[in-house]
């Protein structure tokens, strides 16, 4: 945003080249003399001079339209006519605001957003839009047909993609018995909504606009500047599984709603995820990234799940470790404090000796989310052929089998998080592998 200052006026000074949060400016104003906006985290990127003329540029993430206070008397009817509606299909003959004695309050809540990603393609529809053109001369209906809307509906709520030009848009709205306690909660579904599809079809969830309206009072607008989105083509849903029904959206979407801690960590994970696999990323690069993400994620769930006790009583072997483990740092400290350094040295290496591989801890996550460990062992042997070269520097031209093993890794990572989901049905198990779809 070019800013262009007055005579009287002096541009701020650009402080430090490296901004932190305490940094940046909060900017408030009135564009063409009547619509305000405001913006936080706002930075100076260049100001130029020319005669008594200064223009400042500033960055900003995203700029804020406020919402109007009052409703227009057209929405207001109309949000009456769909409360009176509601309180018909639920045996209501009379307003909600009217308590009946004995009975509680009937207050389903309106709510509905829009969030604009741009430049992104509808991935699967399931609906379609019929246009109708009329001419006054041949006195007959022209009608064309777009299959441009995938629609989901749940029970107290229902999400369209829809495509519109080069840009998608996703709706939200409610319906039924929804209630919630405010904006704030609308807007935390819906971001949810949004982690789902970019979940479900591996993007990131950045739109370009998002409005939100509670009661047909719009409480939300925010603009930002237009973006390729991050994206990688490890997705768990295709066009192709897309064809045979809508991917669980509605499903996903009540996972990232709980906003528990394993469900925000999986929301950062994702995040991860899709940058380590977007496009610009050179191959070998990724696939480093995908090795270490497969196994950070495997130790979370293992912990999330506490799996450690299920599995010492199911196996003694492990114990057993652990016991001979502590025996052997027991006496190996017992020489270090005599005045032998190689002995305490190895002491603190065997000290930090975990009694569950990587391999036990899949195994068991596989077991306990009932996965057949057959299918899911070629998944581990791609990380396990992968990972270590990578990681002890062994680098080395490609391989014939390094696509399908990434594209493993990836699908290994994506069962998973389904799984944690409550999810069961048909996936992308390995986009280039001899088993693309897989049922779990």
């Amino acid at each position: 945003m070019d800013v262009a200052l007055s005579r009287t006026s002096k541009a701020a000074p650009h402080g430090e080249a490296v901004w932190r949060e305490a940094d940046f400016w909060k900017l408030k104003a009135i564009v063409e003399h009547a619509l305000p906006i405001t913006a936080t985290h706002v930075s100076p990127h260049n100001h130029s001079s020319s005669g008594n003329l200064t223009v400042v540029t500033l960055g900003f993430r995203a700029l804020r339209i406020p919402g109007s206070r009052r409703m227009s008397a057209k929405k207001r009817k109309e949000t009456l006519r769909l409360l009176d509606e509601l309180c018909r299909k639920h045996g209501r003959s009379h307003p909600p605001s009217v308590i009946e004695a004995g009975k509680p309050e009937l207050k389903p809540t309106l709510a509905r957003s829009v969030a604009v990603v741009a430049n992104y393609k509808l991935p699967a529809s399931n609906a379609a839009t019929t246009t109708v053109r009329k001419n006054p001369f041949f006195k007959k209906n022209a009608e064309s047909w777009a299959a441009d809307t995938l629609l989901m509906r749940g029970s107290n709520y229902e999400v369209a993609l829809i495509q519109r030009g080069e840009d998608l848009q996703v709706h939200f709205r409610s319906k039924g018995m929804y209630k919630s306690k405010s904006a704030a909660e609308d807007a935390v579904l819906f971001q949810a909504v949004l982690d789902a599809i970019g979940f479900c079809y591996g993007f990131n969830p950045w739109p370009q606009r998002r409005q939100q309206w509670r009661e047909e009072r719009q409480v939300l607008d925010l603009v930002s500047v237009p973006q390729r989105l991050p994206r990688t083509i490890y997705a768990p849903f295709d066009e192709g599984l897309g064809q045979s029904g809508p991917p669980p959206i509605l499903l996903v979407t009540r996972f990232f709603n709980k906003r528990s801690a394993l469900s925000r960590k999986i929301s950062e994970f994702l995040f991860l995820f899709r940058q380590a696999g977007d496009e610009p990323v050179h191959f070998q690069v990724q696939t480093l990234a995908f090795c270490s993400l497969f196994e950070g994620f495997v130790h979370l769930l293992f912990d999330e799940l506490n799996l450690e006790d299920k599995i010492h009583r199911n196996d003694a072997s492990f114990g057993a470790f652990v016991a001979e483990r502590n025996r052997l740092v027991s006496d190996l400290r017992a020489r270090g404090k005599a005045g032998d350094t190689a002995s305490t040295r190895l002491a603190g290496l065997v000290s930090n000796a975990d009694a569950f591989r990587v391999k036990d801890k899949f195994k068991a996550l596989c077991e306990v989310f009932g996965l057949d460990y057959i299918k899911m062992q070629p998944h581990f042997d791609a990380w396990y052929e992968e990972r270590n070269p990578l990681m002890h520097g062994t680098w080395s031209s490609s391989r014939d089998n390094d696509f399908a093993n990434q594209a493993s890794i990836a699908g290994a990572i994506n069962i998973l998080l389904l799984k944690v989901m409550g999810y069961r049905g048909r996936v992308v198990a390995a986009l280039f592998g001899p088993e693309k779809y897989r049922d779990i």
